[in-house]
């Protein structure tokens, strides 16, 4: 995919040869597009779920880098959730998150700005509800990311903090860096 980027550094067998990557929850599941009931992949707005990381097509994503850049508030101490997330500190970059099968941009359904929206893969377009910032995290025993819906200033959150296969994603309130719900690496 022309303009693809990768962002932090990773052992070269992260990346697939066609630029690809697992996007894996700090649950230690991978984000996955959810076919529909029969069984079809490339329905637009099917849904995203994490599930054990296997390296099947539906797992695999592009972070097709977008121009310009964002600025993020971190919070403040504890686990304090905050929702507006574009408001200052060294600019991050913005994505839009492409399925390697579908060819379908990871979504806010709607592009409501409500905690517990659900996350759905959509046709890419100029919609700021499927533009990401890909928010670095260093913690301590940690490297990742959270990643903020620019339309929403919310984070892409597993629901309940669940690690469960088949557990949907949404959008939430961020969280402290390292709540597990709401942390993500690349494999």
């Amino acid at each position: 995919m022309a303009g693809t980027v990768l962002i932090g550094a990773q052992p070269a067998s992260a990346v697939n040869a066609d630029g690809s990557v697992e996007l894996k929850a700090a649950t230690g599941k991978c984000l996955e597009v959810v076919p529909d009931a029969s069984g079809n992949f490339f329905v637009t707005g099917n849904r995203i779920q994490q599930r054990t990381c296997d390296g099947a097509p539906q797992q695999q994503w592009f972070l097709d880098q977008l121009p310009g850049a964002a600025l993020v508030q971190a919070p403040s101490g504890g686990a304090t959730p905050h929702s507006g997330a574009v408001i200052s500190g060294p600019p991050r970059p913005i994505y839009h998150i492409v399925n390697r099968m579908t060819l379908q941009c990871l979504d806010d359904m709607d592009g409501r700005t409500t905690n517990r929206n659900p996350v759905q893969q959509w046709t890419c377009n100029g919609d700021t509800s499927m533009v990401w910032v890909w928010d670095e995290v260093y913690e301590p025993s940690t490297l990742g990311a959270r990643l903020i819906n620019m339309k929403a200033g919310k984070c892409l959150d597993v629901t309940d903090g669940s690690f469960e296969n088949g557990a949907r994603l949404q959008i939430y309130n961020c969280f402290d860096p390292g709540n597990a719900a709401q942390h993500y690496t690349k494999l």
